[in-house]
């Protein structure tokens, strides 16, 4: 067997892969060991340290516009079959290191497509030291590829550098392999490697952040070690599709941050992040604490808020243990501390620990401020140490909108409800006892209900389906367009299925959504068509004859007929322009009595600061109405995370809305956050803000139990079905605060009457041992409600 197999044999057994005979490993091989090289300049080289003897030698003369103008490929020559597992290893060292680093940089390792648009399969960095070593990568296919389909592609050109790269080996290992027990790189540091001991400037740190470390220390029961550096200069970044500069920050400690932009995200968190060193001893058993500054300036997602999916101390190698760490949703234009803590489970000596950021999913531009480790030492109480907290404007017991909200409460939600109680022969009877109970409230108070409420077994899923008829009048049921949802038969009978189970228990609903005219969720049948715009938008035209008439048969009350039309462009450059107007026209016509709403994010959420999302939303509504699209109603997502919005300023944006007259409704509603008084508060507050508005119809939560919501943390019944803080608001506004039981006497004139919530009541009128009941619908409008004792 040739030495070179044999020495990668030996390190994936070293690492703790499943042991593979020497033929199983060549049989697995789908490359030859050679590199390709593009751009820059390669020679080969012999060098007797690594396996083979002879390495090419790749010289960067400066640093490239794109990372990729300088590049070592290697193609595959073999099938790949979906869901196997693929595992890359080469031999590489660093001949000159990244100008002003120790190490060089590959700043991606990827199995991508041979050609345009060389669409990535999976990838990884890594930092290059002096010293002969092996690097990795591994992924699954998302399909199978023929031989020459996809290649391996490193990423040279992120620096000035020269790097010796040695002989590679990619193996299939099929189906079903454990990628857990396959090696992976040491994690990046500022310094590609944490040295064992900190620079002399380590010193000055303390002094430097004083001000700022008495202020951490104040909140702790011990003094604490400082184990980095805060300065944001220490910081490094890492991955491909990022960039990063230094900008004066003057509002935080230390007067400068780092701003880190990623350019595409969706890939895995971890491929694009940051790093520096953390110095000094950590012991078994130790408690640490991290606080770290952060703002967001650029947000894609629902809430307007940046995402860091964990900010770590962990080990700067595999298998990259956490010493404490936490997620972070980031807050748009606004800084804020954020705070973790934990016992570390081992030893982590000097220099083989690193503080990260992972910012890799999704695009977004976040500034990094001065974080701060310390080492409190043992025995220290968790609960003792700061927690991430959040605030918002208009929180205050005492802030000028609530009084308004709350007189709007009583002239927009409520009547004068009145009984007029007669004898047999149509004398006024007084004294009679008037009870008026309150059913149900007029507005809508409603929850997406899952993905198969009506189908779904077992004990959760009965309690499910009760803690639904007890406390939500309304609520909306899925009907997404893609190939997991309405078109697989077995999700199309469950949506069906519920729809039938609401309208058997008398629910309104909202039907959600019959576009999503974004490209990942539309039907592949439907992207066959791209190219024939006729053909597609006969398509689309044929699927709202299919869904929209089975909803309205169950009693649909309205569609969300396009769903997140600002980042869905997908449907009218494949279908044409006029697709939107023709899809409400259609749908108008075969369920004449629904609401047609258009449904979309980051309106209300991020602050309320969203206002070119907002003048989007005006010209999208205005553009629809002069296209004849009978739109009849506005949904706001609400999915609020870091950065909640005044309810003054959700006020102020619901006037705005108010002139197209048409309801107004908060069609996903969330707060994702572990602190939970801030959540109860903001739910409180929307609620109320929401309920006051004239506007407005209705109010649905996105979820409401832990063990059926996209954002756990977000749910308001928790896993064990014990009752959160945000719930008993919930339980407090709607069944208390905002209903009517109440007992009145008839007067000499035979009548009674009660400031009422609008909604439907059970009227019981009691006099002279005779009783009689009414059910009685309470809207606007509704004038006395005769009541003969006979």
């Amino acid at each position: 067997m040739p030495r070179i197999l044999t020495a990668l044999l030996a390190a994936l057994i070293a690492v703790g892969a499943r042991a593979e005979d020497e033929n199983s490993i060549v049989n697995k091989l789908i490359n030859s060991p050679s590199w390709n090289v593009q751009g820059g300049s390669s020679e080969i080289v012999d060098d007797a340290a690594v396996q083979g003897g002879k390495a090419i030698r790749i010289t960067v003369a400066s640093k490239g516009a794109n990372p990729w103008d300088v590049q070592a490929t290697n193609a595959v020559n073999k099938h790949i079959k979906k869901g196997d597992v693929i595992f890359v290893a080469f031999w590489a060292r660093s001949e000159v290191p990244a100008e002003g680093q120790p190490t060089a940089d590959i700043s991606l390792i990827q199995m991508q497509l041979s050609a345009a648009p060389y669409t990535a399969v999976f990838g990884d960095r890594a930092s290059v030291g002096a010293k002969w070593a092996m690097y990795y990568a591994s992924g699954t296919a998302d399909r199978d590829y023929d031989p020459g389909a996809v290649t391996l592609t490193l990423h040279l050109a992120s620096a000035k550098q020269t790097i010796d790269l040695g002989p590679v080996f990619i193996v299939d290992f099929g189906p079903n392999y454990d990628r857990s027990k396959l090696p992976k790189n040491a994690l990046p540091s500022a310094a590609g490697v944490a040295p064992k001991a900190p620079p002399a400037e380590f010193a000055t740190a303390e002094a430097r952040f004083a001000a700022e470390l008495a202020r951490i220390r104040a909140l702790l029961p011990v003094h604490g070690q400082l184990l980095n550096d805060p300065s944001v200069a220490t910081i490094g970044t890492y991955g491909a599709g990022q960039t990063s500069q230094l900008i004066p920050a003057p509002e935080i400690p230390g007067g400068q941050a780092l701003r880190v932009a990623v350019d595409k995200g969706g890939a895995e968190p971890y491929l694009i992040g940051t790093a520096s060193p953390v110095y000094g001893d950590i012991h078994k058993d130790d408690v640490l604490l991290l606080a770290f500054y952060a703002r967001t300036t650029e947000a894609t997602n629902e809430a307007q808020s940046g995402v860091i999916s964990a900010y770590n101390v962990q080990q700067s190698a595999s298998p990259y243990v956490i010493a404490v760490g936490t997620a972070a949703l980031v807050p748009l234009n606004t800084w804020r501390v954020f705070y973790a803590s934990a016992v570390a489970k081992m030893d982590y000596p000097s220099g083989t620990a690193t503080l990260t950021a992972q910012i890799g999913s999704r695009k977004q531009t976040i500034d990094f401020g001065p974080a701060f480790v310390l080492d409190l030492g043992p025995g220290v109480n968790l609960s003792s140490l700061p927690v991430n907290t959040i605030t918002y404007p208009g929180r205050e017991p005492n802030a000028p909108w609530r009084a308004a909200a709350e007189k709007r409460i009583r002239e927009v939600r409520m009547g004068d409800l009145r009984v007029a109680v007669s004898d047999a022969s149509g004398k006024p009877v007084p004294g009679a006892a008037v009870h008026f109970a309150m059913q149900k409230h007029l507005f809508r108070f409603g929850t997406f209900v899952g993905m198969n409420i009506a189908g779904a077994s077992g004990p959760d899923a009965d309690k499910l389906r009760a803690s639904f008829l007890e406390n939500f009048n309304f609520a909306t049921t899925p009907i997404y367009w893609s190939d997991w949802g309405w078109q697989n038969p077995a999700q199309r009978a469950a949506d069906i299925a519920s729809m039938q189970w609401l309208h058997g228990h008398g629910y309104d609903f909202r039907a959600h959504t019959v576009i999503y005219p974004r490209e990942d969720l539309t039907p592949s049948k439907i992207k066959k068509l791209a190219g024939d715009p006729a053909a597609v938008h006969a398509a689309i035209l044929d699927h709202v004859r299919d869904v929209v008439p089975v909803a309205a048969k169950n009693g649909v009350y309205a569609f969300d007929v396009v769903n997140e039309p600002r980042d869905g462009d997908y449907l009218p450059q494949i279908a044409g322009p006029d697709i939107f107007p023709d899809v409400y026209k259609l749908a108008h016509q075969l369920a004449p009595d629904a609401h047609l709403f258009v449904n979309d994010y980051a309106i209300i959420e991020g602050g309320g600061q969203n206002q070119k999302n907002i003048d989007y939303y005006h010209r999208w509504i205005e553009t629809m109405l002069a296209k004849g699209a009978p739109v009849s109603g506005i949904g706001f997502q609400g999915h609020f995370g870091a950065d909640l919005t005044d309810p003054a300023r959700l006020i102020a944006i619901f006037d705005d809305f108010a002139r197209y007259k048409m309801p107004i409704e908060i069609s996903e509603f969330d707060v994702d956050t572990t602190d939970k008084e801030a959540q109860a508060d903001y739910t409180r507050d929307i609620l109320t803000a929401v309920f006051s508005h004239p506007a407005t119809d209705a109010f649905v939560m996105w979820g409401w139990w832990e063990g059926d919501h996209w954002k756990p943390s977000a749910a308001m019944l928790r896993r064990d079905w014990s009752e959160k803080p945000n719930f008993k608001v919930w339980r407090k506004l709607i069944y208390h605060d905002w209903w009517t039981d109440e007992t009145r006497t008839s007067g000499a004139d035979g009548t009674a009457a009660v400031r009422a919530f609008f909604g439907d009541y059970r009227i019981t009128v009691t006099a002279g041992g005779r009783t009689v009941e009414q059910k009685v619908s309470f809207v606007p409008g509704t004038g006395p409600v005769a009541f003969v004792l006979r």
